[in-house]
């Protein structure tokens, strides 16, 4: 009995006030952070479900911690205004747990979605309602001196939302071909605890898991709604826009069924395709968002009608494929039959999507399902052909009269199309006299569109005048039979009134009757320039350059954004040219998936993609480049692989005063990117400003350093910037830094020229310069201050150097100077080298007697990384660090761990950036600690330092 006494107190003791109540704080914390970083996740038209269970969750967690409080000191608050606080509590319960039951159906079972919510607020309403009827009561018990609610109300809630969160675990189980596998085991387990939860609490109040129960739910639910990269298992994305399988699913999917077909025949498969055969049509007429919002009604058709289907996949643009495994085919035929039924009534104000469906049933005939998969893709292509056939007799042309497109909507020709812009396929059907060119042609001679009654008419007015008789000798010798086919070059006016070289080639085809049916051939535009690029299918910087030199001069706002490929020659090394083409095609997807109609994307055989935004928007910007960058981060299919891709992008803004063409344009992203690529932990676009980086100004500067920088280098000069010991305010070193002076510029700021020079090979004796001036004047300075350090940044280009240490060790020897007194500082980019070289190079420096500083802490993760395997002498805190560590407890907590660490392991902490006295005193409490900032110098020139600090130390410190 004591022992059970003993273990009920401990639980109450556990379950304290106060603990509780940080419970709370963390969970609502959590919940905040949540909520900001669902921002950067495509959820379609799952954000508002979203949104509202985060909403109901906070407010539960907030009333949570007002209960516990209220409840426990009766003394401090009002009965009422706790009772109000309760109720408040239960009904956030159970409008959270409908919102979750809601969830559950919006993926298996979409028109409950709003039964649902009619319901939960009819529940709530008649809650509400019988508390001041006195049919629900709200009462309190203190178990062990904790004080909880009690009584009819908070059981009804607590039953309540226990039956919501139980029902929704059922209908995922019910429905699980509507919700992949892994993800009923990530939710339905969860689901079935917290309602077993909610449950206990009826008959036990004071289990206050209420806040806790929230949060976990929230959280598994951003999972099951926002997709994230990380979370499949096979490494497939789901569909964004659909929230289907996508192909990357289906292409692994496919894999393990077939293997499964070939261990076991009897095993059938029913495979349903279904495409949106007027989504074309519907992008062009109304844009790509009602064209986005057809494909999304679709799919929720499909995943509420085709509920015996294990898996669903968006296969393409407008293709889906429904998967069935050991169905009956009349079961199929019937959800496909439901299919069309509901298509027929959606009212949404969508345009009415026409699908074409085909299926086909696996059976022992057929070596693979492959071939079962075409079977059912080719009983599609047949259907939406026929359904092409009924819309062409309906199709009207722009005069008010019908236009009969019978035969000239056969998607070989579209295929065509595609092939060059150059290249235009052009068909005509005799008996209707309607002709079909390809878009490419419509645009460059100003046709009007694909489809035109009475071509030949048309056609010889933009003929010119001296090659139109023969052209059209020609044409009807070959339409008369005389000769086999029409072959003959002219020339014809471009939409711009400018004429370009041709060449047409055609022939006439003979129908079953034996009579000529169709005219058919390709016209060549020898004048045209190639615009498309090969392998992305984008357009190339021939046309980006005709979009900048007309866009520069009318002035509109507009982004471009320059993307690159880190890892590209690494995939193209490990997987081939194919694979890597297969890759590029996918990335070009992406980017005008990613887009949604804001600006077009260009691309030169995928060694950069560049965007154009109009609006000048940065925030469309970096939401256009982060569905980028996590999708490819994700991995991009190229052939049957999955390939992860790292890719960063720089951005600049127009109109700007000192880009005046395209050439300035590209300059100028170029130069971002790069710098972009160097970017510590920058997720998103990297902009500057360059008006600055690129008048002309700049450009001469730059010219002029990097000439000194290859010849004598004697414009070069170092200030010195005083560090001391906290304690003693003494000064123990200084860290040299490069400046360059000359009588055009005056003394440049570094931030001008050296990350120019820091990545450019004409800094590699510079580099070697910028030591031995460091070791000559700290020599000087040694004199009276025998303990001075002097500190060194050096370059990643210098540590790639095998010579690197060697020389240096020269120096050192050359000098006479000891090298325990040099601290060679790793800069940014040394920290992105590959590690086992930067380990390599930092032992050898430790072996040789140097010793190794880690500068910029506090920035990125990779530096901690760093710090925990590279073996360093000191480490220096970013100033920007220092500078708010006052404002952040973790920023304190993270430098003591930092003071403690450097103590045990016999190092040096140094803070960068103490520019207050303020600041200066605080950092004291850390005890044996280096600073330096402007609150005790800037860098000075070498014989104001001397001035200063060596008589003054000299006569006896501060």
């Amino acid at each position: 009995m004591s022992a059970g006494r003993s273990g009920r107190r401990g639980y109450l003791s556990l379950m304290n006030p106060i603990l509780i109540l940080r419970t709370e704080i963390i969970c609502l914390l959590l919940l905040i952070g949540l909520a900001f970083v669902s921002g950067s996740f495509h959820m379609g038209k799952d954000r508002r479900l979203f949104s509202l269970i985060t909403a109901f969750s906070m407010v539960h967690v907030i009333m949570d911690g007002f209960t516990v409080w209220t409840s426990n000191h009766p003394d401090q608050a009002l009965p009422w205004v706790t009772d109000v606080f309760h109720i408040v509590f239960y009904v956030s319960a159970m409008l959270l747990s409908a919102e979750i039951l809601a969830c559950a159906a919006s993926r298996c079972r979409p028109p409950l979605v709003t039964k649902i919510r009619i319901a939960a607020a009819s529940i709530t309403v008649l809650y509400l309602a019988a508390l001041p009827a006195g049919l629900l009561r709200i009462g309190y018990e203190s178990v062990g001196g904790i004080t909880a609610g009690a009584g009819s109300a908070p059981a009804a809630g607590f039953l309540l939302c226990s039956l919501f969160l139980s029902a929704a675990a059922i209908l995922l189980l019910a429905n699980r071909g509507q919700v992949g596998k892994r993800t009923r085991m990530l939710l339905v387990p969860i689901l079935l605890l917290l309602a077993a939860v909610e449950l206990l609490q009826v008959f036990a109040g004071v289990f206050l898991f209420a806040g806790a129960s929230a949060a976990v739910i929230t959280v598994v639910c951003f999972f099951f709604l926002a997709h994230p990269a990380p979370v499949p298992e096979n490494g497939a994305v789901p569909d964004a826009l659909s929230g289907l399988g996508s192909r990357s699913g289906y292409q692994l999917d496919i894999e393990e069924y077939n293997a499964q077909f070939l261990h076991d025949r009897t095993i059938v498969f029913t495979f349903v395709f279904v495409g949106i055969s007027n989504l074309r049509s519907i992008n062009g007429l109304y844009g790509r968002r009602k064209g986005n919002a057809c494909i999304e009604s679709t799919a929720a058709l499909l995943v509420s009608n085709m509920r015996q289907a294990e898996h669903i996949y968006r296969m393409s643009g407008d293709e889906f494929l429904a998967v069935y495994r050991n169905a009956d085919e009349k079961a199929v035929v019937r959800e496909i039959q439901r299919v069309r039924d509901a298509c027929q009534r959606e009212k949404s104000g969508i345009p009415h999507p026409e699908l074409a469906i085909g299926y086909a049933v696996s059976d022992a005939k057929y070596n693979n399902l492959r071939e079962v998969l075409r079977v059912a893709d080719y009983m599609m292509y047949r259907n939406k052909t026929a359904l092409k056939r009924e819309m062409a007799a309906g199709a009207v042309h722009e005069n008010g009269t019908r236009l009969n497109l019978y035969g000239l909507t056969d998607r070989v020709f579209d295929a065509m199309c595609l092939t060059s812009v150059e290249f235009y396929p052009y068909i005509t059907n005799l008996d209707t006299n309607v002709t079909r060119v390809a878009p490419a042609m419509a645009e460059f001679f100003g046709l009007g569109g694909e489809f035109i009654q009475d071509f030949m008419e048309i056609w010889l007015d933009r003929v010119h005048p001296a090659d139109r008789e023969g052209y059209e000798q020609d044409l009807r010798a070959t339409l008369r039979g005389l000769q086999t086919y029409h072959f003959f070059r002219y020339r014809a006016r471009g939409r711009d009134g400018a004429y370009v070289d041709l060449t047409c080639r055609g022939g006439l085809y003979y129908g079953q009757d034996g009579e000529p049916d169709v005219f058919s051939g390709y016209i060549v535009n020898h004048g045209a320039p190639q615009i498309r690029d090969e392998v992305t299918g984008l357009m190339n910087a021939v046309a980006l350059r005709e979009r900048m030199n007309e866009a520069i001069p009318a002035g509109g706002p507009l982004t471009v954004i320059r993307m690159e490929i880190r890892n590209l020659n690494r995939a193209r090394m490990l997987y081939g040219e194919e694979t890597l083409s297969g890759v590029l095609r996918s990335v070009a997807e992406i980017c005008q998936k990613a887009l949604k109609g804001r600006g077009d994307v260009y691309s030169d055989g995928g060694r950069n993609f560049i965007f154009v935004l109009s609006g000048g928007d940065r925030c469309a910007a970096d939401e256009v480049y982060g569905q980028v960058r996590e999708a490819c981060t994700g991995g991009v299919i190229g052939g049957s692989r999955i390939i992860p891709l790292d890719v960063y992008a720089g951005a600049l803004e127009l109109p700007d005063d000192y880009l005046k063409d395209a050439e300035a344009v590209f300059s100028a992203l170029e130069y971002i990117t790069e710098e972009a690529s160097y970017a510590q932990g920058c997720s998103g676009v990297y902009f500057r400003r360059t008006a600055v980086d690129f008048r002309e100004e700049n450009a001469l500067l730059l010219r002029t350093v990097h000439h000194d920088c290859l010849k004598n280098r004697n414009r070069f000069f170092l200030r010195l910037q005083p560090i001391l010991d906290a304690q003693s305010e003494r000064v123990t070193g200084a860290e040299a830094l490069l400046r360059y002076e000359s009588p055009e510029y005056g003394e440049v700021l570094p931030g001008r020229f050296i990350p120019f020079l820091e990545s450019d090979p004409a800094y590699t004796e510079l580099g070697y310069d910028v030591i031995r001036m460091a070791l000559k004047h700290a020599s000087r300075i040694r004199r009276e201050l025998p303990d001075f350090n002097i500190n060194v940044n050096i370059t990643a280009l210098q540590l790639y150097a095998d010579d690197f240490i060697p020389r240096v060790a020269k120096i050192l020897d050359e000098e006479g100077y000891p090298p325990e007194r040099l601290i060679l500082e790793l800069t940014e980019r040394c920290k992105e080298m590959e590690f086992t070289l930067l380990k390599q190079r930092v032992e050898e420096m430790r072996k040789a007697g140097l010793r190794v500083a880690l500068d910029d802490m506090g920035t990125g993760f990779s530096t901690i990384d760093l710090l925990l395997h590279l073996d360093v002498n000191e480490i220096k805190l970013d100033m920007g660090f220092t500078r708010q560590m006052q404002e952040n407890e973790n920023d304190v907590m993270f430098a003591e761990l930092l003071v403690k660490m450097t103590e045990q392991n016999h190092m040096i902490l140094c803070f960068e950036g103490v520019e207050t006295g303020e600041l200066r005193d605080y950092l004291k409490r850390f005890g044996k600690v280096l600073l330096q900032g402007y609150c005790f110098d800037e860098p000075l020139k070498f014989e104001e330092f001397e001035d200063k600090y060596c008589r003054k130390e000299s006569a006896g410190g501060r």
